[in-house]
């Protein structure tokens, strides 16, 4: 929703894209973790562990998935940082 000081009300309305985000499942995940790409572009990610180390910097092509072992990865926050967004997860065991 855009807003004008120049005219009075609403000027204009965008609908939001539903098809900007990697989805991450489990969350919280134990033994594996899925990444899907909804998006209509390839879209490259990095997987940031709780020290804020890259664990993992990767591209995942439209339309497909990852799935990643992370059983050996200690549990804590970890992000997926596909600019310009940033999505927070869990690690459990």
């Amino acid at each position: 929703v855009y807003f004008s000081l120049h005219t009075l009300g609403v000027t204009a309305i965008q609908t939001a894209d539903k098809t900007t985000e990697l989805n991450v499942f489990p969350n919280p995940a134990t033994d594996f973790l899925s990444i899907q790409n909804d998006d209509l572009r390839t879209k490259q990610f990095q997987l940031i562990d709780p020290l804020g180390n890259t664990r993992l910097q990767t591209m995942l092509v439209s339309g497909s998935a990852l799935q990643i072992d992370v059983s050996a990865w200690p549990a804590g926050a970890y992000t997926l940082v596909a600019p310009p967004h940033r999505t927070p997860f869990l690690i459990v065991h």
